[in-house]
């Protein structure tokens, strides 16, 4: 009984199929919440309706909204799923665990920005990616330190191929059990929390610091 999440930065777009090719070599259902919330708007389903609302309003889905959304979603693989695309940030989590949906293994997938030139969708953002990495991974870091204290937070950097990170995410999984007592510096080096710099604000970075696991020397705040 596996409870999965996997959390891809800006400009990953293998992602998600290497997540849903994991899906299946686990036999756990894939669940893709930006994909799914689009089809509940599309096919004009009651969580559509209320998504919908509130995009006409020009706000953005409530986290409490999507959060039991996403509860409502995984009640049909009763301990048995993979989450993509979710939790993004630490209210998502909060309600994860409120809701009873706590995963046994969070996983992000960091951008190799060395690949940007070679991918025409990344070169014509060249500019931008900068900026967009940085504002993620603000989001992203209170993520990595909510789930640091259960050891359940691990990362992988983006390989060559969508076959070569699904096996980067079978070899996470294979170890990083619900009960593993080992902590992220017993894991294959591309699971390490501490291999994946992030720029981060002065009071996050204390934060990192004291729940320690993170790379934060010589990392460049962000205001």
């Amino acid at each position: 009984m596996r409870k999965i999440a996997v959390i891809a930065e800006p400009g990953v777009f293998d992602a998600w199929g290497a997540a849903m090719l994991l899906g299946e070599a686990m036999g756990l259902q894939a669940h893709n919440v930006g994909d799914l919330c689009r089809a509940a708007v599309q096919g004009a389903t009651a969580w559509g309706w209320r998504f919908a609302n509130h995009m006409q309003a020009g706000e953005l889905v409530p986290d409490e909204v999507l959060g039991e959304f996403v509860a409502d979603t995984l009640a049909g693989s009763p301990g048995c799923w993979l989450l993509f695309g979710y939790p993004r940030t630490i209210r998502h989590a909060e309600l994860l665990a409120e809701h009873g949906h706590a995963p046994d293994t969070v996983i992000q997938v960091m951008l190799d920005e060395g690949r940007v030139d070679q991918d025409w969708r990344l070169a014509a953002k060249r500019d931008q990616i900068p900026q967009i990495l940085a504002e993620h991974r603000l989001r992203i870091a209170p993520v990595r330190v909510f789930y640091h204290a259960s050891d359940t937070f691990h990362v992988v950097q983006q390989p060559a191929s969508v076959e070569d990170l699904v096996a980067e995410l079978q070899a996470i999984v294979s170890v990083a059990r619900p009960s593993d007592p080992r902590r992220c510096t017993d894991l294959p080096r591309s699971a390490r929390s501490a291999d994946a710099v992030i720029p981060v604000g002065r009071a996050l970075r204390e934060t990192l610091v004291a729940a320690g696991g993170y790379c934060v020397t010589g990392v460049p705040e962000v205001p």
